[in-house]
């Protein structure tokens, strides 16, 4: 909302827990009302079977969920690797926590790209998920789904190579483009966290 592409957007949160879906929904129409003038419009829909319904007509989607929650699932994938000697620091992105947690997200992933594939073949798929790499490998390989996968830690990584000497490239979104170089390709579980599906809202279209 604090760029001008979304400002009029209709943004659409899915969830499959009500009460995560009603914060989630609060918090955005505070900020909505606080830093946007109420341009945006905002709704929630709930469960597995109102899902389309979100993401018709979708721009962008933003995955932003966890399978299993952290108990028992996260829990999981630390104590079983550690009860045959391997410890792990984070278990979300490598090692065998990191295939743990692939093996639950990416069936729930391709779910969302068939339903996407159906209503909004078009839209970007912007992943916030870990496993980071292995989920977004999937989507494209799985799906005819244009993905690609952000990873919030570049801002902490990106001073630590420099001290090494290291080189790094950072592609940024802006103006609600996305970066060229970006391939485009040719449950029953428990699903924690909220997707978003962007859309420009009618009124915008009309000006």
């Amino acid at each position: 909302m604090l760029m001008a592409p979304p400002r009029e957007s209709h943004i659409a949160l899915y969830d499959i827990d009500a009460e995560r879906l009603a914060e989630s929904k609060l918090m955005l129409e505070n900020l909505n009302r606080s830093i946007n003038q109420n341009r945006a419009h905002t709704t929630a829909h709930l469960g597995v079977e109102n899902r389309k319904e979100a993401l018709q007509n979708a721009k962008y989607v933003v995955n932003a969920i966890q399978v299993g929650g952290y108990e028992p699932s996260t829990v999981i994938d630390f104590e079983v690797p550690k009860k045959y000697g391997l410890r792990q620091t984070i278990a979300d992105t490598l090692g065998i926590g990191g295939i743990f947690r692939a093996l639950r997200t990416i069936p729930v992933c391709i779910d969302f790209a068939r339903d996407m594939e159906e209503v909004c073949p078009d839209a970007w798929f912007i992943n916030y998920v870990n496993p980071m790499a292995i989920v977004t490998a999937a989507m494209l390989r799985a799906s005819g789904i244009s993905t690609v996968g952000l990873c919030h830690s570049v801002q902490v990584c990106a001073p630590i190579c420099s001290n090494a000497s290291a080189s790094w490239k950072v592609s940024k979104i802006s103006s609600g483009k996305l970066p060229a170089s970006i391939i485009k390709p040719g449950c029953s579980k428990s699903v924690m966290g909220v997707m978003i599906c962007i859309r420009r809202s009618s009124a915008a279209r009309q000006t």
